[in-house]
């Protein structure tokens, strides 16, 4: 048989009379107007059978969605987010200094996180997801899609209209059935498909900012960042009704508010680290009293009663594939590591290949403006910068990491 040739049965009359489409024709074309006709069973070229119970009348073609340019590049992406799927590492990004809408958008994409190729997209993706067999990134001009991260087509656009756009987004996850966007100003967005999206929190100017989420037992929590964000969090049931709540610590004497840099969902309660330590929660709403965390530092003594760990009190604190991972400058003679803890209390400096890693100080072999991202797949830990366009990995459990250098002349 001709690739690409179809070998068509279909019941006229109760005896099955046989039709063939081969790759210049479409079999769209040949059943429409065939008002009645009951498809049995159709074979395509590798044997594959598909079986349609019922009358079937065959739907009008429909355009395929044009591909976008792109062009490959020498130099590093400041990425915006990673995923990890169909056996590559793909981040987002901008390839500019500074990414801001109409700077040109880049994307890296890596079988083994080490080394990478590097493409200019016509737009600045600000996350990323990977689910049933494509990514899908979340931008400013609307949402793109791509099966291996070099070829991107774009998807519905969604007008500004009160800052309720997708240029708010800033987290993009598949929790609980569906895929859920948090970001700016309240924003949240949830979809079944991936592909028609629905605004389910009123966008305004005066709530804050929501981008860590998580989900549990039917519920969805994310706790928020920035003015307005304090003691506060964004719950829902259902994923359709959100509303913002307090977030309060039930101690022996009184209860009060607690601001929460980050959430995270581990077996049947939410966990999330404030200024004062690690806490948990049946709901999101109410948290423990915090649990005061340890340090194994870079001369293997151990240093106790820490309120926070990681830079910003925890706010860059990622837990990925049952590891918490965080950068940490705590008193490593003002150089920074990444530490690593299985269960969010017990945290250990790790060896690295490189000499330093550091906020914002442009000279340290691995550095982050504002943030870095982790994922993981293939049996590897990577973790890639908005700053440096270098990417750390670990494939031994994250017990040490090994800079891998992404950048190159322009």
């Amino acid at each position: 048989r001709q690739k690409y040739q179809l070998h068509v049965h279909y019941l006229l009359e109760h005896e099955f009379q046989p039709l063939v489409c081969n790759h210049k024709q479409s079999l769209v074309h040949l059943l429409y107007g065939r008002k009645g006709l009951q498809l049995s069973r159709i074979f395509a070229y590798d044997n594959y059978d598909i079986y349609v119970n019922g009358d079937y009348t065959p739907p009008l073609p429909t355009a395929k969605p044009t591909q976008l340019s792109m062009k490959d590049r020498k130099s590093g992406i400041k990425t915006l987010d990673v995923a990890f799927g169909n056996n590559q590492f793909v981040t987002v990004g901008c390839a500019e200094d500074y990414c801001r809408e109409g700077d040109q958008g880049g994307v890296m994409v890596s079988a083994n996180g080490t080394q990478w190729r590097m493409i200019t997209v016509p737009f600045i993706g600000h996350a990323i997801v990977f689910h049933q067999d494509r990514f899908i990134v979340a931008s400013a001009l609307g949402f793109y899609y791509s099966k291996d991260g070099l070829t991107w087509v774009k998807g519905n656009t969604y007008e500004e209209n009160n800052h309720d756009s997708v240029a708010h987004i800033q987290e993009l996850e598949y929790l609980g059935g569906q895929f859920v966007a948090v970001g700016r100003h309240g924003l949240v967005m949830t979809s079944d498909n991936g592909d028609d999206w629905t605004v389910r929190h009123l966008d305004d100017n005066n709530q804050p900012t929501f981008d860590h989420l998580s989900f549990i037992n039917g519920r969805y929590v994310t706790v928020g960042l920035g003015n307005g964000a304090h003691s506060k969090a964004l719950v829902s049931d259902d994923g359709i009704n959100w509303s913002i709540q307090a977030t309060q610590q039930v101690s022996e004497d009184a209860s009060e508010g607690i601001n929460l840099n980050n959430v995270y969902a581990i077996g049947e309660l939410f966990y999330g680290y404030s200024s004062m330590g690690f806490h948990s929660s049946p709901d999101g709403v109410i948290w423990s009293a915090p649990t005061k965390l340890s340090l194994i530092d870079e001369d293997d003594e151990l240093i106790t009663n820490l309120s926070n760990i990681g830079y910003a009190g925890g706010a860059y604190i990622h837990y990925v594939n049952d590891l918490f991972v965080t950068y940490s400058n705590y008193e490593f003679n003002g150089r920074g590591y990444f530490t690593t803890s299985v269960d969010g209390i017990h945290w250990q400096r790790r060896d690295s290949n490189f000499g330093d890693a550091w906020k914002g100080n442009h000279s340290a072999e691995f550095s982050f403006f504002n943030q870095f991202h982790v994922t993981f797949g293939n049996d590897t830990f990577v973790i890639v910068s908005d700053e440096s366009g270098d990417s750390v990995q670990s494939n031994n459990g994250g017990l040490s990491w090994q800079r891998k250098q992404t950048r190159g002349g322009k």
